[in-house]
């Protein structure tokens, strides 16, 4: 069975291999099946054929750069909708609800288009 990295995540801080709680992160590991299974950076290591550092390495590296596009979404908007974020969701008040998902799905579209896997993605 051949397992890959589908994501990261500090939320998750269980491995559903080991058992091993309280970790710092996890790594979404997928099947080609599409059964998924969080895994410590150990024992994702394991699964997918690296080490443990190797790993932790591509896990921070994923980390950072995501970090990078969450603070580069603002001026994407910007463009786009020629408008601020906050102008946008506080255009018409008694839509700000609608207004808050329409910016998430925007952001979520750009972040998945940007080499992102947003399924895991819980913020």
């Amino acid at each position: 069975m051949t397992w890959r990295i589908r994501g990261v995540s500090d939320e998750c801080t269980t491995c559903e291999v080991c058992g091993r709680e309280e970790l710092k992160r996890t790594v979404l590991l997928e099947t080609e099946d599409g059964d998924q299974l969080w895994a410590g950076t150990s024992c994702a290591g394991k699964k997918v054929g690296a080490s443990a550092a190797t790993i932790r390495s591509a896990a921070n590296s994923y980390l950072k750069r995501l970090a990078c596009y969450e603070s580069w979404f603002p001026d994407h908007f910007r463009s786009m909708f020629g408008m601020t974020i906050r102008e946008y969701v506080t255009r018409d008040p008694q839509k700000q609800e609608a207004a808050l998902e329409g910016v998430d799905r925007v952001k979520r579209q750009w972040l998945r288009k940007n080499g992102f896997d947003i399924e895991w993605y819980g913020r």
